[in-house]
């Protein structure tokens, strides 16, 4: 009777719920400050041009003309202002998505906009380098692929005589491992010659490449037979990058600086 009475005096069990699901990252940002959060991904990137006080870093008045890549995410005339933002003398940039076939073409507003910004920040245009998309292969053994890349190199001429840039700076190409190396050369300066007919007052600049992979143009002899292969000679000539001819051999590291 005692042991009845007992147990009818004590508390009820408590009631057993299953255990709520937490949100992901829920707890851990609804007690965390702004100051103790971690940065976000976005914290991380270029911050985008904000015409307002924005500082201006001053460019040095010399001889030698340095710069830098600039993004010209927003339209063309935004890589102008990002090379006069970091203080760039000179400024090379993409006229499109360079890893894209297609491109949007440009407008009178935005040639518009990007000559004005070249008067607005005082700067030459043959010392702006355009460069070209990197899925452009004039040697690409395959027919269809290199025709591919033959329209997209010369839509990139057109833009640069819309936009009155006097060069197109871009890789050569690459066998794929389907071709010699003089053969791929041979494509190359053959498509060259066929885009020049194209084009009227572009200079076009052969860039030397690293060696990596299947690339052509990592030496003077490879640069060379592309030259060769070239019918009008007058408007191609070869782009010195430092870190490509470094990468690929002092001795060619050598011969660069004798002939500058």
């Amino acid at each position: 009777m005692g042991n009845n009475s007992d147990s009818s005096l004590s508390p009820p069990p408590p009631s057993i719920s299953p255990p709520r699901k937490r949100q992901k990252g829920s707890a851990t940002n609804k007690f965390m400050s702004d100051s103790t959060k971690p940065p976000s991904k976005s914290k991380y990137r270029i911050p985008k041009y904000v015409k307002d006080n924005c500082k201006f870093v001053q460019r040095l008045d010399t001889s030698h003309k340095i710069g830098s890549h600039c993004s010209a995410a927003g339209g063309v005339d935004k890589a102008v202002i990002n090379a006069a933002i970091n203080g760039s003398n000179a400024f090379a940039l993409f006229l499109s998505n360079q890893r894209q076939w297609k491109s949007k073409p440009l407008s009178q507003d935005d040639i518009d906009h990007f000559n004005n910004t070249l008067i607005e920040h005082n700067y030459d245009r043959s010392l702006i380098l355009p460069h070209g998309n990197y899925l452009i292969n004039l040697g690409n053994p395959n027919d269809d692929t290199r025709q591919k890349s033959l329209q997209c190199f010369i839509d990139e001429l057109h833009k640069c005589e819309q936009l009155r840039l006097p060069f197109l700076n871009f890789h050569p190409g690459s066998t794929v491992g389907l071709s010699t190396v003089e053969e791929c050369c041979k494509k190359i300066g053959e498509s060259i010659s066929l885009a020049l007919n194209e084009s009227r007052n572009v200079t076009i600049l052969i860039e030397n490449m690293a060696g990596q992979g299947s690339t052509v143009g990592k030496s003077f002899d490879e640069l060379r037979m592309i030259i060769d292969s070239v019918k009008d000679k007058s408007r191609d000539t070869i782009s010195a990058h430092i870190k490509h001819t470094a990468t690929h051999s002092k001795a060619s590291m050598k011969l660069l600086a004798f002939a500058t």
